[in-house]
């Protein structure tokens, strides 16, 4: 077939699978929804049996789904621009996992995805590797699953206008490990003090990373508390400051042997700080203090 656009009416309920098969050409498809509405979630059941979508398809336009089904997406390596209802409510885990070339997510920009609004969870794996993705903008995210970003490289913009920032959203209560693995040039983090969990490995490979804050420093088992959010190696040898919010009690080995950082601001708050909090921090110069050599 030399069918190179395709539309199907909102009105259509079930697009039986194979239904495209002979559409080898196509180069846009707009469609009410993804799947065929029995057990196969993915876009390409539509094609052919084996999920298999056209190299030619670079545009997708979804009008009426509001959940997005686990893998509609995935390995869809050749779709540029993806197209959502402002009604979607959820995305299911491993959506647009190895959408590689995808440089648009609901935007008319290159390098923008607009997460819907009304969709409160990132699930696991949702985003891994969309490697053309500079600018995520996102709603009342409540909660961020494993991987959910992972190796989303080029990001400059996360949630935030200040180029190289990620600013997490107010409503996002828990972090999943390695969340954020590979955001290679986010500069800085702000979490805000509404955050209630945090998976170990979540900044894992953020090299760039300068400014951190964060309302408590991590629980887990790595060589230090503040470690485990990042790696077993160590925090980046880039970060210079840390901020913590709320936390009132500073475990035992904190910052032990995080030696790059050189200023800790901890709350006023703050009732006790635990055995070897800061031990070996060589390249400590401030601790709740705005001068060189001053540890308030």
């Amino acid at each position: 077939s030399q069918i190179k656009i395709v539309e199907i009416p909102e009105t259509v309920r079930i697009i039986e699978q194979g239904a495209f098969s002979e559409c080898n050409l196509v180069e846009k498809i707009t469609l009410p929804s993804i799947g065929d509405g029995k057990n196969n979630t993915h876009l390409g059941c539509i094609f052919d049996s084996s999920n298999n979508v056209p190299s030619s398809l670079k545009e997708v336009i979804v009008t009426v789904q509001t959940c997005i089904p686990e893998r509609a997406f995935e390995n869809c390596d050749m779709i540029e621009r993806i197209t959502l209802p402002n009604t979607v409510v959820s995305i299911g885990k491993y959506a647009f996992r190895y959408c590689h070339e995808l440089k648009r997510l609901n935007s008319d920009e290159d390098g923008v995805f607009n997460i819907p609004e009304l969709v409160t969870i990132i699930n696991a794996y949702t985003f891994q590797e969309c490697h053309q993705v500079i600018k995520f903008t996102m709603g009342q995210v409540e909660s961020i699953g494993e991987f959910a970003f992972m190796n989303c490289n080029l990001v400059e913009y996360f949630n935030s206008e200040t180029q190289y920032k990620m600013e997490i959203p107010k409503s996002v209560k828990t972090i999943d490990g390695v969340a954020f693995n590979g955001m290679l040039l986010i500069k800085e983090v702000y979490i805000p003090e509404t955050l209630e969990s945090i998976g170990e490995g979540v900044f894992i490979r953020f090299n760039s990373l300068e400014k951190i804050t964060l309302p408590f420093i991590g629980y887990g088992d790595y060589p230090s508390p503040f470690q485990s959010i990042f790696s077993q190696k160590g925090v980046p040898s880039s970060l210079k400051e840390v901020i913590v919010t709320v936390q009132t009690n500073i475990p035992e080995n904190a910052f032990a042997n995080c030696d790059s950082i050189e200023s800790i601001t901890l709350p006023k708050t703050v009732e006790s700080i635990g055995q070897n909090a800061f031990y070996n921090c060589k390249g400590l110069k401030r601790l709740n203090s705005e001068e060189d050599g001053v540890f308030n």
